[in-house]
């Protein structure tokens, strides 16, 4: 009678095989990480078994979610389905693997209710005979976006665009040291969502981020920004003072601030943000020079999200996975319909309303994308509205009164021939304030200033 050959040989070798296989369970938890999978991630079998792996993306190599959110079976699978799709690996130390995943439904004894997957990472394999091939989901396509974001600029952005190419240079250079950042951007374009990335990337991380509205009433201001300087030990300050809507802080308290930075004890790292350009604030006389340049010394500029038209949907993508984090319910992508919906739309809230209304989509949803009817109706009747009478478009008011009082400047100029005492008397001006507003406006050069100087001693 031969003998049969123990089960545990199979799990052994399965186990220690160096081609990378994993099997996951019905909930998506982790069951079995092989030598293979270690060998190739930097992970050990201790980190992942039993993790569940969500639908979400995560890029930071040292966050295991990075890798289990790869290794989520697709939802076709779980429909007794086999299923291919390319991947992109970012190992612990941060290095990348281009590889496919061949997705195995195994086969469960009846009245099981068990379900198991297994996975199969080869490095630009092929697919066993009879596995489906598939077209690459929004799910695999984003983490190859952001891996390659995360490889290139060191932070995971979608950011496809030159514009968001650009911010994401600038971040990983703010994340580097700690220089005074200021971020500009329309309302709802993910201001202080960027700030708060520097300061946790930054050396101060571990200590509080504190940010400060600058529109509160001015006693209210006061009594936080004493808060902020109250003491001269590190250990008691906030690691990042982020002063919001920077352009509506007082004068005063602007000078206040530029003294406190301008002392030789530690202060926190400064940032802040602004909805118009900074530089309004030198044009209308309303932000101190000095305290201008203490926070720009990098400025970041965030397009609106209708400049972000390429990148969107991964945008919508990343955002929806978010909702799956820890969640028993996983929504893993949009349907067709809903994506070309969003897209038509003009979004004025920016990111924040892109992200209520997939949040509100992600709630409604009952299956495993989001179509047009998970889209909240509130949105949809702003979509409908929006076909119906599209918005004009204005410039912003600050730039225009800027570039207005440039020209009024210039032709005053050009009339008095230079004579800024006549333009002074002309525009009903001090010609002390005629001088710094010609200053901002770059109008005024120390010849010029010289040569008036020069005639008016003669004339005296």
């Amino acid at each position: 009678m031969s003998q049969r050959r123990p089960q545990r040989g199979l799990a052994v070798w399965i186990t220690s095989s160096p081609l990378p296989m994993f099997v996951v369970d019905e909930r998506r938890v982790v069951l079995m990480f092989n030598s293979g999978c270690e060998e190739l991630t930097g992970w050990s079998a201790a980190d992942v078994i039993g993790k569940p792996c969500d639908y979400q993306i995560d890029g930071r190599p040292e966050a295991l979610t990075t890798l289990t959110g790869i290794l989520a079976p697709p939802s076709e699978v779980y429909e007794g389905k086999s299923f291919r799709t390319p991947v992109v690996i970012t190992a612990r130390d941060g290095s990348t693997h281009e590889c496919v995943i061949d997705f195995h439904a195994l086969g469960t004894l009846e009245d099981d209710k068990r379900f198991r997957v297994l996975g199969i990472l080869s490095k630009g394999g092929s697919a066993p005979a009879g596995v489906v091939a598939a077209t690459e989901s929004a799910h695999a396509e984003l983490a190859r976006r952001v891996a390659e974001s995360q490889q290139r600029f060191g932070v995971p952005l979608i950011a496809l665009t030159p514009a968001m190419q650009r911010v994401a240079a600038q971040l990983k250079l703010a994340q580097s040291n700690e220089i005074a950042v200021h971020i500009q951007g329309d309302a709802g374009t993910g201001k202080e969502y960027l700030a708060r990335r520097i300061h946790y990337a930054g050396a101060n991380g571990k200590r509080p981020f504190v940010p400060i509205d600058c529109r509160q009433s001015h006693a209210e201001l006061t009594r936080l920004v004493e808060r902020v300087f109250e003491f001269d030990d590190p250990a008691f300050q906030p690691g990042t003072l982020c002063l919001k809507h920077v352009e509506a802080l007082p004068r005063d308290l602007q000078v206040t601030i530029r003294q406190e930075y301008r002392t030789a004890r530690s202060t926190p790292r400064l940032c802040s943000t602004s909805c118009k350009s900074i530089d309004a604030g030198l044009v209308d006389d309303t932000l101190d020079a000095e305290f201008h340049s203490l926070i720009t010394p990098l400025i970041i500029q965030l397009p609106t999200l209708s400049q972000r038209e390429p990148e969107f949907l991964l945008l919508a993508q990343q955002l929806l996975e978010q909702f799956n984090h820890r969640q028993e319910k996983q929504v893993i992508g949009l349907t067709a319909e809903a994506g070309d919906m969003l897209l038509e739309y003009w979004w004025p809230g920016n990111v924040r309303e892109l992200e209520e209304v997939i949040y509100s989509a992600w709630q409604r949803c009952t299956k495993s994308r989001i179509s047009v009817d998970d889209l909240p109706p509130s949105f949809l009747s702003r979509h409908l509205a929006d076909d119906a009478s599209p918005t004009p478009s204005f410039p912003q008011l600050a730039d225009y009164l800027a570039e207005a009082e440039r020209t009024l400047l210039m032709q005053a100029l050009e009339a008095a021939q230079g004579n800024k005492t006549v333009v002074a008397g002309w525009l009903g001006v001090p010609r002390a304030k005629l001088y710094r507003r010609l200053e901002a406006h770059q109008l005024l050069d120390s010849e010029s200033v010289s040569t008036e100087d020069n005639d008016e001693v003669q004339d005296s």
